[in-house]
């Protein structure tokens, strides 16, 4: 069998992550070191998860689509006068 080679994503974006680095491979799968638009670093994303959208974010773009979708909500209901 031979040893697959892989592309190296060293500086490729991918939604809010820019790899910075290659990390571990575990099990076969290669993982990335990958920083955040917000700033956090994590060292344990999967090419899988990079390239097929899984992850995008540290978490901070949830948070922030949440805050967003919240604030809309609270609008509408006051102008409704419901809060």
């Amino acid at each position: 069998m031979t040893a697959r080679t892989h592309r190296n994503l060293t500086g490729e974006r991918f939604g809010r992550w820019t790899v910075i680095g290659r990390g571990e491979t575990r099990d076969g799968k290669h993982f990335w070191r990958c920083r955040c638009d917000c700033g956090w670093e994590h060292g344990m994303v999967s090419t899988y998860a990079l390239k097929s959208g899984m992850s995008r974010s540290c978490g901070c773009l949830r948070a922030e689509v949440r805050r967003r979708l919240m604030l809309a909500v609270h609008a509408q209901r006051r102008e409704r006068g419901v809060a």
